[in-house]
């Protein structure tokens, strides 16, 4: 049994081979960007909760942090859309919350339901009563198109999809903290969150996403695959 490998072949498994491997390696660096948070995250967990004055200091620092701080509800609420719990459609329900002694937070109180909206709103209206926030700091998400609609629900403007991020700069620009809480998350890492408009699975304490490294595996698998393609057909051509 010999060796004897042919040269188109092995050109284009070695192209096919460079081509597999490069995208294992960009999946690798998409993984390790989208559990960035995860990893901030898993670091901070058994860290006591921030207050005014952390949440008055370098960014960087505060999200990410559970977050534990008297205050109060300063404004209307909106509706963002594309929120649904199983198979119950509703929505994300932003408010702006004023710290005591301390910075202006969009705060992610949690789903609302489109059915039934006005009773589940009616449990979150806390009027000008000072509350302790509780929950977790992240950094602001959302999708760069989203813009409030002309619609409103129960009195409330409704934006679109994926809103958190312009709904804070349209609306607050600097005066508000770069970021937002996730409100109602338990204090016990690991779980997932119970919001603080209706209790529902949804943001996990620890974010953690293995769609890219399951990707990289598979990209790196073909490229094996097509190197033992390689060498059985070399090895079949010179016994041939």
């Amino acid at each position: 049994m010999t060796f004897h490998p042919k040269l188109v072949p092995t050109v284009a498994v070695a192209f096919g081979v460079v081509i597999c491997l490069s995208l294992s390696a960009w999946q690798v660096k998409r993984h390790q960007i989208r559990n960035e948070g995860g990893v901030r995250a898993i670091e901070v967990q058994n860290l006591p909760p921030i207050g005014a004055k952390e949440l008055s200091g370098p960014r960087d620092q505060a999200l990410w942090r559970r977050v534990e701080a008297p205050g109060r509800y300063i404004d209307d609420p909106v509706l963002v859309s594309g929120r649904s719990d199983r198979e119950r459609a509703g929505y994300s329900l932003l408010e702006p919350f004023q710290v005591d002694g301390g910075p202006l937070l969009v705060v992610d109180r949690g789903w609302v339901p489109g059915d039934g909206l006005e009773a589940a709103l009616a449990k979150t209206d806390t009027g000008d009563a000072t509350v302790t926030l509780i929950g977790q700091l992240r950094p602001l998400r959302g999708d760069l198109r989203a813009l409030p609609t002309e619609s409103k629900l129960a009195g409330l403007v409704v934006w679109s999809k994926n809103a958190h991020m312009n709904y804070r700069d349209m609306t607050f620009g600097d005066k508000a903290f770069d970021g937002f809480v996730v409100a109602g998350l338990p204090l016990e890492p690991g779980r997932n969150g119970a919001y603080d408009a209706i209790p529902v699975d949804g943001y996990d304490p620890i974010p953690w996403d293995d769609t890219s490294r399951n990707y990289a595996i598979q990209w790196a698998a073909f490229a094996v695959i097509l190197g033992v393609l390689w060498v059985r057909g070399s090895v079949g051509a010179a016994t041939a």
